[in-house]
């Protein structure tokens, strides 16, 4: 008798476990995919950059006029010749001193941003230019942006290792030796430390 009744609650437990489980996948079912929803508009978002590129800074006291003419040599100096007709735009941001360039040629904007570390040697040059020492970065969305910060400030609080934007993607890496890892969304940030990045940064 004892041992029917043990059976018999295993098997209930087993229904319960059961039914638990199925509920938790329907439940998760919506999660899941407003969170590739949200991946697909932030992938979306991104890729319309992919020809772009921000350099900063450009002195607010260069002519606007002189603006895409002084900006297309300055990058000149990475490498390939770039004139204003590779450009299919130029113009300043919110931040004046910040400049945004849409090349007409993904591969030009490439070789760009590869030959970028060679502006180090160009101080004389860029300073020919009315220019002092300029940065070169990859253009981010507006909630890669913020994704970016977020990630900067756990470098500083020392929960991850270290941090970089190649590619039109995100990248973390948790420890000195351990392998990078892509990051999309805030959730992937939340499931590689193994908590809420958000309330943990509100706390700061």
């Amino acid at each position: 008798v004892i041992q029917y009744s043990l059976e018999s609650l295993y098997s209930k437990m087993d229904r319960i476990t059961s039914n638990l489980a199925i509920n938790k996948r329907i439940t998760d079912l919506p999660r899941v995919r407003v969170n590739q929803l949200r991946r697909d508009h932030l992938s979306s978002s991104q890729y319309i950059r992919r020809e772009m590129l921000e350099v900063r800074p450009i002195l607010e006291s260069i002519p606007e006029t002189e603006v895409e003419d002084i900006v297309a040599k300055a990058v000149s100096l990475c490498g390939p010749d770039i004139s204003p007709s590779d450009l299919d735009s130029c113009h300043r941001l919110k931040r004046p001193s910040q400049v945004i360039l849409k090349f007409r040629s993904r591969k030009l904007r490439d070789k760009v941003l590869q030959g970028r570390k060679t502006l180090k040697e160009k101080t004389e040059k860029l300073k020919n230019l009315g220019l002092g020492k300029i940065y070169i970065n990859e253009s981010q969305s507006i909630e890669n942006n913020r994704l970016s910060f977020k990630c900067r400030q756990l470098v500083k609080i020392n929960e991850i290792h270290s941090t970089w934007f190649y590619n039109q993607v995100i990248n973390v890496r948790v420890r000195e030796t351990s392998r990078s890892t892509k990051i999309y969304h805030i959730n992937d940030l939340d499931d590689l430390l193994g908590y809420d990045v958000d309330e943990c940064l509100n706390k700061l």
